[in-house]
């Protein structure tokens, strides 16, 4: 090849990668859902796109003030459709509260997730704190809990989980 043919070849490149980049679609961000606190607020982990394409999250606090979880509430589990549209379910403080990690879709379509406070027990640290708790998200909304931690003398289980699960090949977490 002579240098003018390379030359050629360089400037025929460079026009199609120009040609291509005027070319392509723009990306757009659109908001689906705002939090007004009634409905969850401080959402801190990421989303988790469900089998009917829906996409489910977890917010630290929001949700129903009337528990004894104050007036930020225990937080919320919410599915939200690409349009826009919402399911949240509330927490109490039983089922848990301080949702931080992520949900993890599990084989079976529900999804699973642990928070560090709530629970059945007390304890933690010494304290007179709930210790968290790990939980159980149908699609449709209902909240089940699985384990409250601090079950055991000392708190030999451990307490206040803050990460998401992982599903092992035998459907345990």
């Amino acid at each position: 090849m002579t240098r003018l043919s390379a030359w050629k070849m360089t400037g025929i490149v460079l026009l199609l990668c120009a040609a291509t980049a005027i070319a392509a679609p723009a990306q757009t961000f659109t908001t689906l859902l705002t939090f007004d606190g009634s409905n969850g607020n401080d959402s801190e982990s990421s989303l988790v796109q469900g089998v009917d394409g829906a996409f489910y999250g977890t917010t630290v606090a929001g949700g129903s003030s009337n528990n004894s979880c104050g007036e930020e509430g225990c937080g919320t589990a919410f599915r939200v459709t690409a349009t826009g549209q919402l399911l949240s379910s509330h927490f109490s403080p039983v089922q848990g509260e301080g949702l931080v990690a992520g949900l993890l879709l599990a084989a079976n379509g529900n999804f699973y997730g642990t928070a560090y406070d709530g629970g059945a027990n007390f304890g933690c640290d010494g304290s007179v704190v709930t210790c968290g708790t790990v939980f159980e998200v149908t699609p449709t909304g209902k909240i089940t809990t699985l384990y409250s931690f601090c079950a055991q003398t000392n708190c030999m289980d451990g307490d206040e989980p803050r990460a998401t699960l992982i599903e092992g090949p035998n459907g345990d977490f």
